[in-house]
């Protein structure tokens, strides 16, 4: 359980501005209800990869190299190629 405490800007000392604290909370209300949304709209996110995962959804981006670039670049690797040198060859 969340709590929320509310603010009202004091004018002088002792005496409270009506119309400050109506801004001051209508702030803290928008605040807490974007906050609210906010968990919800991850909530569903969270839920909808869930279930994408458990329907084999596959996430991420197509491989754009072949089996014949990946051969070679694991020979590249093996033999002690640095990793820029590596990106060059292979025009990724």
């Amino acid at each position: 359980m969340q709590v929320f405490y509310f603010t009202c800007s004091i004018q002088e000392v002792g005496v409270l501005k009506p119309e400050v604290c109506e801004k001051d909370l209508e702030s803290n209300v928008i605040g807490v209800v974007s906050e609210f949304e906010r968990e919800m709209i991850n909530k569903r996110a969270t839920e909808g990869r869930k279930e994408a995962r458990e329907n084999e959804v596959v996430f991420g981006g197509k491989c754009k190299l072949n089996e014949d670039d990946m051969a070679k670049i694991a020979y590249l690797i093996k033999m002690g190629t640095f990793k820029p040198e590596i990106v060059k060859l292979s025009n990724i």
